[in-house]
């Protein structure tokens, strides 16, 4: 599920953990409701009933820990996470505020530090008043187009952008004027670099395949597309720019190492300048500014090798017996925060005067002020000590953050259980308690094969496959079953794996000519080959199958595993020559299709559904709301197809008669065959419909907003897991009860 405008909401954490809501990205219309800083309750008022359970998750999910920073007065500072960002006070230590805001640049306090600034990557700009704890403006500095790259000056009063035409921008965030416009590269450069303008076509061929899917929880399409121009890859951090401002804002660095190419800018000048041979002389540094002036050049394994250089001139000013994989300058700026390649979970404090790390911390983000060393742990705890003798100077816990985007979710068939994961950091959880019963930190998928049967996928740190394992009942134990071996050539075809259901599927794609896909499902149990589907694509020509032309160009299968059901759902465009193709083996299909009178230009698609255990055909329909690769999820279950477009927008299908059964408005969607229930989510609201005609039968509001449901196996229960890490298990068989009344006075009535 895609989500193009993060919501970022400020929540107050006062003496009793009130809660001050409001909206802050542009054009979004919906807030996230909370409780005022006077108590007054501001949300909708709680209407649940049939609950059987709810719980909070223990320990919860505090996902990735990006950074934590001091204001340059020392008196506030803020962790940022995947999720949002804390606010405290220094002096006490205390929480001011908790901002959600997913997936956003580094926050940056300004100079002064009265104000924090924060940016979304498309460069939606907010600026926060520290004194006063509330919003002071917001401003959208790019309005179309997004940028390949985007990043805030040190203090935040700049941004900078690479636009998908090559050009860099900066802009002033307290004002949205662009001060500064210059193509990055010269046709030469993009020549030299192998990088082409927006404008120009005919990139969609490996190696410019980018992913479909946005990584998360739910059904997406699996696999890659090709780039037609450069606007493809806008706010999705994939072009491998980086940008680096000098402390006092006068010069920007621009790196790509993916093309080797960088660009230096005297922003006071308003001019490009050259830039430093160091830098394209070693490729592999990595690089920070330690001064106005000066950068660390720092080798990932060589110590050796590393050094102190002048900017923009590259005089070498002094070695720096250091190697690292990551660096940043901390607040004060004699101090360097590292990772390394030896030990990538280590977070180093290193004293540039001295030469010589003072502090080793596990996976634990951190900063200095003067004398203070701030060091924030995945466990939620936030120390604040002396950077000499360690001497305590205040801790606290933080509270739980909201969760951000699920990567993975699944319940055990009598919901008793719940797998969670984030980007690093998941856990096996009891609904009933909230407990823990496993923690796991690499998730990337999960399936229970029955209440007492869990399997497990994972990834390595450096995001290489580890074995699938069996988990036992109580996550006492986890053992590696087999390990998914892809034996593809890397230079030729491109691969994406999903868990979904009782089959871990694998997509090739080969984008040579001819251009071919092989979809693999293999026994997540033993890694044995349940069935396989390939498809090879010939040269483009016009053809007339059927009653209309049709377009036999490269035309690739849009798969759709499902991880919270057990089918896959596989897509083509109607008019080319998939879809064709699997007319002229439905015949009731193929009906459907000449009905429709569709020209060869129609957005429309065709869908096949499969069980995902034997490859057996279910059923098809025919998708007029827009091409195969347009949804954001698509899932099937009992006669009917579920297709999710523009984020809420749900269309359900029968698959036996190819109408539309229901058009409806949600999020987090889930069905159930069983019951023919259909619930979806909206901001605190939950809703469930009938899936034979979509009407609503019964509503929920919660205290905070669901963002993962799922059904029993039985259908006449419900799990709703909401963003403050509540879990809800609620009886709907009086819902089912009335859904079943309703019917019968309907058809009696028709009679």
């Amino acid at each position: 599920m895609k989500f193009s405008k993060p919501i970022l909401v400020s929540i107050a954490f006062l003496a009793n953990v009130a809660l001050i809501s409001a909206v802050l990205a542009a054009g979004l219309r919906q807030a996230v409701p909370a409780e005022s800083s006077a108590g007054q309750d501001k949300s909708p008022k709680k209407q649940l009933h049939g609950v059987l359970s709810s719980a909070r998750l223990a320990p919860p999910l505090r996902g990735m820990p990006r950074r934590v920073r001091f204001s340059s007065d020392g008196e506030y500072l803020f962790i940022q996470l995947e999720s949002g960002i804390y606010i405290l006070n220094r002096h006490p230590l205390e929480i001011r505020t908790w901002i959600y805001a997913p997936d956003i640049l580094p926050a940056r306090f300004s100079a002064d530090s009265k104000t924090l600034v924060l940016a979304t990557r498309s460069l939606v700009i907010t600026r926060w008043n520290l004194a006063d704890n509330r919003k002071l403006d917001e401003r959208i500095l790019k309005t179309r187009d997004g940028c390949l790259g985007s990043e805030l000056s040190i203090h935040g009063e700049l941004a900078a952008c690479l636009d998908p035409s090559l050009t860099l921008e900066l802009y002033r965030t307290d004002t949205g004027e662009r001060v500064f416009a210059e193509p990055a590269f010269s046709d030469e450069e993009k020549m030299a670099a192998g990088i082409a303008s927006s404008e120009t076509k005919g990139a969609g061929y490996y190696p410019w395949m980018v992913p479909r899917n946005e990584g998360t929880a739910y059904p997406e399409p699996l696999g890659y597309r090709g780039v037609d121009t450069l606007k493809d890859l806008a706010d999705r951090e994939l072009f491998g720019v980086r940008f680096l401002f000098s402390p006092d804002t006068r010069f920007l660095l621009m790196l790509n190492r993916l093309h080797r190419s960088t660009v230096c800018v005297d922003v006071n000048a308003r001019r490009k300048i050259g830039c430093p041979g160091i830098i394209k002389d070693r490729w592999n540094a990595t690089i920070c500014f330690v001064a106005p002036d000066q950068i660390a050049v720092l080798d990932p394994d060589d110590p050796e090798k590393s050094q102190i250089a002048e900017f923009p001139k590259g005089r070498l000013l002094t070695k720096l017996p250091l190697a690292a994989r990551a660096v940043t300058a901390a607040t004060q700026s004699k101090y360097l925060i590292v990772r390394g390649n030896d030990k990538p979970d280590k977070v180093r404090l290193f004293d540039l005067d001295s030469g010589r790390v003072l502090k080793v911390q596990e996976d634990a983000p951190m900063d200095i002020t003067g004398e203070t060393l701030a060091v924030y742990s995945r466990r939620g705890e936030l120390r604040l000590a002396n950077v000499t003798d360690d001497k305590l100077e205040a801790r606290t816990i933080l509270p739980p953050p909201w969760l951000p985007t699920l990567r993975v979710a699944n319940a055990s068939p009598n919901l008793e259980d719940i797998v969670v994961g984030t980007r690093g950091d998941a856990g096996l959880f009891l609904t009933a308690t909230g407990n823990q019963l496993a923690p796991f930190k690499q998730l990337t998928g999960a399936w229970f094969a029955g209440d007492d049967e869990l399997y497990i996928a994972e990834s390595g740190d450096d995001g290489s496959t580890a074995p699938i394992k069996k988990v036992n009942p109580k996550g006492e134990t986890a053992t590696d079953i087999w390990s998914p071996i892809f034996k593809s050539d890397p230079r030729l075809t491109v691969s994406d794996t999903r868990l979904a259901g009782p089959a871990l599927f694998a997509l090739e794609q080969t984008p040579s000519h001819p251009a071919r896909d092989k979809l693999r499902a293999l026994d997540l149990k033993t890694g044995r080959e349940l069935w396989v589907r390939k498809w090879v694509h010939h040269p483009a020509t016009l053809t007339g199958v059927g009653q209309f032309p049709v377009a036999t160009w490269y035309d690739p299968p849009i798969p759709y595993p499902d991880p919270q059901g057990e089918r896959v759902a596989i897509g083509w465009t109607a008019m080319h020559s998939g879809g064709q193709a699997l007319a002229k083996r439905y015949p009731a299909l193929k009906r459907q299709m000449d009905a429709a009178k569709l020209t060869i230009n129609d957005a429309a698609a065709v869908f096949e559904v499969l069980e995902a255990a034997s490859g057996k055909s279910v059923g098809t329909a025919l998708v007029r709301v827009g091409g195969p690769a347009s949804f954001d999820s698509v899932f099937s279950v009992g006669d009917f197809l579920i297709c999710v477009r523009d984020e809420t927008r749900v269309t359900v299908y029968s698959l036996p008669t190819g109408e539309i059964q229901g058009r409806l408005f949600g999020h987090y969607v889930s069905a159930s065959a069983t019951t023919g229930l259909l619930a979806a989510a909206d901001g605190n609201h939950l809703r469930l419909y009938n899936l034979k005609n979509g009407r609503k039968i019964d509503e929920y509001v919660f205290p905070d907003a669901p963002v993962y449901t799922r059904f029993s196996t039985a259908g006449n229960r419900l799990l709703v897991l909401t963003a403050r890490q509540f879990a809800y298990v609620i009886d709907v068989d009086a819902s089912t009860s009335s859904m079943a009344t309703t019917q019968i006075a309907e058809r009696t009535a028709a009679r």
